[in-house]
């Protein structure tokens, strides 16, 4: 990957990282299936300005169905009590999702060094997992397990789409997600707790939906153009960088102290990534030679 690629791979890590503390904060103020709701809504505001993407409806559709449900698992395990910091942790496994599917249903080549590469990662990110005190919520670790397995289905939906304007697609596929959102939240949460929200809603809760939303538009606004030039396998790596950041952005808004070892860890995970990426090099200078 080029140097302004990986640049970007990083900012996606890092806005990723970022929006679990800023989703933490906001489910302590609004049901999560509501504030999705909320924010869907705003995101979905975009449609008024672009016009849908050059994407088949089939995959605008699954793509906010497979999301939307990644986002319900992941809001409601921290609802239900799960650490900011560890959730970022335990959904770096759509990482291995992601190559492992890669390979099984589009017979990408990964060199055995980027194996290795990848496991050093996930070394590190062990690391920082033993690190955190979890709530003991077994649950709620199950349900990020989930949204990871989900995250790389929905990752590899827009694999190599040429052409994809990405805020009309994060309009489009965010304006398909409020409906379901909704009944979610009548569903699950009732209408007293949706009025309640309503009622108490505050310029803090607002500001930490707008937040929300900008991460989201750089992430997958880069995350599409990355997709449009590179294998799945090849951005994936980056994506482990997440729980670095997400480590250090829950100490810094919610207080989750962040031990050497983790600090540690995430060295480890920054080697990994580094071996993994000079793997990549040499097998994109190998078929360039063969070509």
């Amino acid at each position: 990957m080029k140097p302004q690629h990986i640049i970007m791979a990083i900012f996606i890590a890092f806005s990723w990282g970022m929006n679990a503390p800023l989703v933490k904060l906001a489910v302590g103020l609004s049901e999560p299936f509501f504030f999705a709701v909320l924010r869907s809504a705003l995101l979905g505001l975009l449609v008024v300005f672009f016009p849908k993407p050059r994407v088949s409806w089939p995959v605008v559709n699954a793509f906010a169905l497979v999301h939307g449900a990644k986002i319900s698992f992941l809001y409601y395990s921290l609802k239900i009590g799960l650490a900011a910091g560890i959730s970022t942790v335990i959904l770096q496994s759509q990482s291995i999702f992601t190559v492992l599917l890669s390979v099984l249903i589009f017979k990408e080549i990964v060199s055995r060094r980027a194996y290795y590469g990848l496991a050093v990662s996930f070394l590190g990110v062990a690391i920082i997992g033993l690190d955190l005190q979890s709530s003991g919520n077994f649950l709620g670790m199950i349900y990020v397990l989930i949204a990871a397995f989900l995250a790389a289905i929905s990752f590899l939906l827009m694999r190599k789409r040429k052409n994809v304007h990405y805020m009309s697609f994060i309009g489009w596929f965010n304006m398909l997600s409020v409906l379901p959102f909704f009944i979610m939240a009548y569903v699950f949460e009732g209408m007293p707790s949706i009025l309640h929200t309503l009622h108490n809603f505050s310029w803090y809760l607002l500001f930490i939906i707008f937040l929300s939303a900008l991460t989201v538009i750089g992430a997958y606004a880069f995350m599409v153009y990355l997709l449009e030039r590179y294998d799945a396998s090849q951005v994936a790596p980056y994506l482990l960088l997440i729980p670095v950041f997400g480590l250090s952005g829950s100490y810094i808004c919610l207080g989750e102290w962040c031990e050497l070892r983790s600090l540690v860890g995430s060295m480890v995970v920054i080697a990994g990534l580094a071996l993994n990426q000079s793997a990549t090099k040499k097998a994109v200078s190998a078929d360039k030679k063969h070509s």
